[in-house]
């Protein structure tokens, strides 16, 4: 991703997600949301980030 970059993450399944990272990078926990629902971020810095869902494996 570039600097600056704002990423969409879409619930389209009929069970709740919840979208995190850990990463150094950016940090942030999107907290439980449901399906047609979007959340989203900007990331600042350029780089990876691990994202996973706190609800499924």
């Amino acid at each position: 991703m570039k600097q600056g970059d704002v990423v969409s993450f879409p619930n389209f399944d009929t069970f709740f997600h919840n979208v995190y990272s850990l990463s150094d990078i950016k940090s942030f926990d999107l907290g439980s949301y449901k399906q047609g629902e979007t959340k989203k971020r900007t990331f600042k810095e350029k780089g990876v980030v691990e994202v996973e869902c706190a609800i499924h494996p």
